[in-house]
């Protein structure tokens, strides 16, 4: 059986750019920008104030996870009843390595694990769409925990360690989507998975991505009327199930094409179009470049980048 969640997380292959330790200590408030990378934090101790634009302020507190995929502008500051009316500053590094705000000679009030990572997937922003945007975590034991291991594996340097982060990376990311039980009320693809017929939909969507689906063989497959599963698909994931489909389609060709071996049959096939006119017809209409194209251009873009670079602390 496919596991539609795993299989999205794993082709959006997550790097990790930094992580580091932050602490702080007095009144204290701290701006981040949107950089187009993941942010993650995991608080170890203390407690501190989240400002996410468009959204309530949130406290985070003890063993709270906080993940933005799409790394939101945010305002963190410290509880003091003055600290919003305070310049915001930059954390600066200690000896012991880890970053400090406010007060450098006080005993920490708050400790978090930060980090940032970046998605290697040419289809991120596409696949990111199905997932949710911000996710908090209250009062877990399995994410923090995840976090510090990720830090010292990336602090360690050992070989084999960027297959190491990226599943590591990947078994964060599907912890946090499958902890937060207030994600299923947004739509996207969890919510669709906790509706027992669409999560069966989903599943044969993923397992058999060639098979020449309709919305009336889909709705069969569940029990339900085409009308009634139409309806009931496109309010849980917020797109229509054909959709949805040709997404995931485009999404497996896109990873097939970069990492070479298939025949234009083969990817036609394999992601259900009858022949390879047909599939070449729709990727270009799609993606507005050829099959061909996209690969080349795939493989002259890894060529050029070199190796990745490990993962540093950075002052930022």
């Amino acid at each position: 059986m496919s596991d539609p969640l795993g299989e999205v997380v794993s082709l959006l292959r997550p790097v990790l750019t930094y992580s580091k330790i932050a602490s702080a200590a007095g009144p204290w408030r701290l701006r981040k920008e949107p950089d187009g990378s993941l942010f993650f934090s995991a608080t170890l101790s203390g407690s501190c104030l989240l400002e996410v634009e468009g959204r309530e302020p949130i406290t985070l507190m003890e063993r709270d996870f906080l993940l933005m995929p799409d790394s939101a502008a945010f305002t963190m500051r410290s509880l003091h009843s003055q600290s919003h009316l305070l310049p915001f500053t930059v954390p600066e590094r200690l000896e012991s390595g880890e970053y400090r705000l406010g007060e450098l000679e006080e005993e920490a009030e708050i400790r978090n694990i930060v980090g940032h990572c970046r998605f290697e997937s040419p289809d991120s922003s596409l696949i990111l769409s199905l997932l949710p945007s911000f996710i908090h975590v209250r009062g877990g034991e399995i994410l923090p925990t995840l976090c510090s291991v990720l830090r010292e594996e990336a602090r360690l340097e050992r070989a084999g360690q960027s297959i190491v982060l990226s599943n590591m990376l990947e078994i964060m990311l599907i912890e946090a989507l499958r902890t937060c039980g207030e994600l299923t009320l947004q739509p996207g693809l969890l919510k669709g998975l906790s509706d027992p017929k669409l999560a069966l939909v989903l599943r044969l969507m993923h397992g058999q991505p060639g098979r020449r689906w309709t919305v009336e063989t889909l709705a069969r497959s569940c029990g339900l009327s085409r009308s009634a599963f139409y309806l009931r698909f496109t309010a849980a994931l917020g797109v229509a199930p054909m959709a949805y489909l040709a997404t995931w389609r485009m999404a497996l060709a896109k990873d097939m094409l970069r990492r070479g071996g298939y025949s234009m049959g083969e990817l036609a096939d394999r992601t259900g179009y009858g022949s390879a006119s047909a599939f070449s017809t729709a990727f270009t209409r799609a993606t507005h470049v050829s099959p061909a194209r996209y690969a080349r251009e795939i493989l002259a873009g890894s060529s050029s980048s070199g190796h990745s670079i490990p993962p540093r602390d950075e002052n930022a």
